[in-house]
């Protein structure tokens, strides 16, 4: 029959405690900051823990401690392989360092994500990575609040200082349109992000700045608004085919659109890129497949969410003071859906 320092079940901190002959605090003295504690109470305290197979409960230590090993990550839909990609890459650096992560979807709300930012201090999280950020003045309160380290992923928020990992998307919608300039085309359309988002901003910003350097008009209606999901590009594309169509190449500001745009035009007979040529922006998996084969502006999302992870990190270590700004570059990815427009 076992004693009662050797009952059956998981061991607690009390179990250790008994067997070393200290108190419960001096036990998370040791575990939590070991070199406060007497070497020779040390060594006696890892003798019990290792003796009672004994394994602390990260989230009770948090709690003692202030803070939880779980990383908040705010995405705007984990249903889009974009942040499907840029999640793993956080989850996996995150779980080499001995870090959990648990992920929200904010639905670009500002709403929304006041209330993860309110679920980050409630429960104790160690850090923040925000892929979702509308940039309001009560968000940029909120975040600065949080006392905690905070890294922004392909978003910036005027006025807000923190560490910040982003694409240069001015200049990955400077290409997509210059591109479809180089085949011939004149009369383009931008299908644009919400608009509250920094990165759909300067996607649309760089299909300005190509349209005005070649002279070519943008006509009222030519920036069309979508809400980056594949059910918008469908309904966009819709809506072009019911009012004629005035474009021969469209830019969408991201891949899911863009597949729905195709979608929309295929079922109603059009070919893409035989009656309009579609560039997308992201480079998703889908965006491979054969059937697709969509042009595309590539961005790094599984460095970049990596990179972001290894900022906040840096935080968490106290390793570094300044805010720094990581800029990825993006690249053009020339496949089957973008032609010459007929004469």
């Amino acid at each position: 029959m076992p004693s009662k320092l050797e009952k059956p079940g998981r061991a607690t901190v009390k179990d250790v405690a008994e067997r070393a002959g200290v108190s419960r605090s001096t036990v998370s003295r040791v575990l939590s900051c070991p070199t406060l504690a007497r070497p020779v109470t040390r060594a006696k305290v890892r003798r019990a823990i290792k003796d009672l197979a004994y394994q602390p409960c990260p989230i009770a230590r948090g709690l003692a401690t202030g803070t939880v090993p779980f990383i908040h990550v705010l995405v705007s839909d984990i249903r889009n392989p974009f942040y499907a990609e840029l999640a793993r890459g956080v989850e996996d650096v995150a779980r080499e360092h001995g870090y959990a992560t648990v992920f929200a979807n904010t639905d670009d709300s500002p709403e929304r994500e006041l209330e993860c930012l309110e679920y980050t201090n409630k429960l104790h999280f160690a850090g923040l990575i925000m892929m979702s950020a509308a940039g309001r003045v009560d968000l940029k309160r909120a975040v600065t609040k949080l006392n905690r380290p905070v890294v922004l992923v392909n978003r910036i928020v005027p006025g807000l200082t923190t560490d910040a990992v982003i694409l240069n998307n001015e200049y990955g919608g400077y290409l997509a349109t210059k591109y479809l300039i180089s085949l011939g085309h004149k009369r383009i359309a931008h299908l644009a992000g919400i608009q509250k988002s920094s990165a759909s901003a300067d996607r649309n910003r760089g299909f300005i700045k190509a349209m005005k350097e070649e002279g070519l008009d943008i006509p009222q209606g030519a920036i069309l608004q979508g809400d980056l999901k594949l059910s918008s590009g469908e309904a966009v594309g819709r809506r072009l085919i019911q009012e004629g169509l005035k474009y021969t190449a469209i830019f969408s500001a991201n891949d899911q659109m863009a597949i729905g745009l195709i979608s929309a035009f295929e079922r109603e007979g059009l070919q893409v890129p035989g009656d309009v040529s579609v560039v997308g922006f992201d480079d998703i998996a889908y965006a491979k497949l054969p059937r697709i084969q969509l042009t595309t502006v590539r961005q790094p999302s599984y460095e970049m969410s990596r990179a972001a992870m290894n900022m906040l990190l840096e935080q968490l270590g106290q390793q570094n003071s300044v805010c720094r700004t990581m800029r990825f570059e993006p690249e053009l990815v020339i496949r089957s859906t973008c032609a010459a427009p007929k004469s």
